[in-house]
């Protein structure tokens, strides 16, 4: 245990007509294992992420009292409400990945404007920054989001509200230079899945994530923020009405004032199926505007950086989760039975875990 915050909260409900409990666990999982949130490894981990994910899970309600048969029942019937995504896209310098963040919040801030139409996907984009620092969070419809910024900021930040959120622990910090030389040019992507896209995709239990199962809700929701790169299209030509259409279009006229409705969304549909689905004439074409598929191909998770060398020491991934996994299992034999289970570290395994559970108020014969 890092020392990480784990949250949970605990309330009864009168499901017909009889009292049920329920639970509802918060868990930062990079930094309750290996101690920061700075980078990820990719979705060839989710396994062990799993994994560790559970053990931190049974712990946690074990250390506060629960029974055995009640974090059964938790485990069997959980539902996660968000899960996060997370990739790095490596830049060429500190300005270039601010030009990244800039060509991202223009693309979002065109489909905004188009979010009226129900088969744009933004629902809302709300941007900040101070002291240079931009960050970017977008709802999409149907309760997905998606945040970017660059994590090298928010961990060199000041400011109490982002201290919180760069919590690192005490083994963690002897790496700190290294990863912060790192992901110095790094634009951090973040996809927050929420509970209606997992039921989408059959991923209403962790038991059911695999690698490819997270790949297609990452490409899912990456298609629905409008960053899809442009598809091959087949050999589908434009009637000569559409064509001018088309041409208007890309002079730069408003069609969505010149056109009667029914005529803009066939229009639409048409030249979306000729030319590709980042060809939107509802989103208002500049000068040198912004190309949602050149946005979507620079930044998607195919693109992504991941922890090399010394550096995978400081990621949940097959290098570090090993021992980690012995380390919680042994913590969770502890906690269920009281019962000391065999180590050869002379007593220090024990005492960790004894500290523990008198500090985090666990079973009394634990404790003991």
């Amino acid at each position: 245990m890092t020392g990480a915050q784990i949250d949970l909260k605990y309330w009864v409900e009168h499901v017909a007509g009889v009292a049920t409990a329920f639970a509802e666990v918060r868990i930062p999982l990079a930094s309750a294992t290996v101690g920061n949130n700075y980078a990820h490894a990719g979705l060839a981990s989710i396994g062990l992420e799993v994994k560790c994910g559970a053990l931190l899970t049974k712990i946690t309600l074990t250390a506060l009292g629960f029974t055995p048969d009640e974090v059964a029942c938790f485990m069997e019937t959980t539902a996660p409400q968000q899960v996060e995504l997370t990739w790095h896209t490596a830049t060429a310098s500190k300005r270039a990945r601010l030009s990244a963040q800039r060509r991202t919040k223009d693309h979002f801030d065109a489909q905004r404007l188009a979010s009226g139409r129900h088969d744009v996907g933004v629902a809302d984009v709300h941007y900040e920054e101070g002291n240079g620092k931009p960050g970017l969070l977008v709802e999409l419809k149907g309760g997905d989001l998606f945040r970017q910024y660059g994590k090298a900021e928010q961990v060199s930040s000041r400011t109490l509200k982002i201290r919180t959120q760069r919590w690192m622990s005490e083994e963690a910090r002897k790496y700190r230079p290294m990863i912060l030389a790192e992901i110095e040019d790094h634009v951090r992507n973040e996809v927050l899945v929420g509970n209606e896209t997992l039921r989408l995709f059959g991923a209403e239990h962790p038991s059911t994530w695999t690698a490819e199962k997270l790949k297609e809700i990452i490409d899912y929701v990456w298609k629905k923020a409008g960053l899809a790169p442009e598809q091959p299209v087949g050999d589908v030509e434009l009637s000569p009405e559409v064509e001018v259409t088309w041409q208007r279009y890309l002079a730069g006229k408003d069609l969505v004032g010149e056109l009667p409705p029914h005529t803009f969304r066939r229009h639409r549909a048409l030249i979306k199926a000729a030319k590709g689905d980042d060809k939107d004439i509802a989103i208002r074409r500049k000068s040198r505007a912004v190309q949602p598929g050149a946005v979507g191909r620079q930044q998607c998770y195919d693109r992504r950086t991941e922890p090399a060398g010394e550096l995978r020491k400081t990621v949940l991934c097959e290098v570090t989760a090993p021992a980690i996994i012995e380390e919680l299992q042994w913590g969770l034999d502890f906690l269920e039975t009281g019962k000391i289970p065999d180590s050869d570290d002379g007593g220090q395994r024990a005492a960790r875990w004894i500290a523990f559970a008198a500090r985090e108020g666990g079973r009394r014969h634990a404790a003991k």
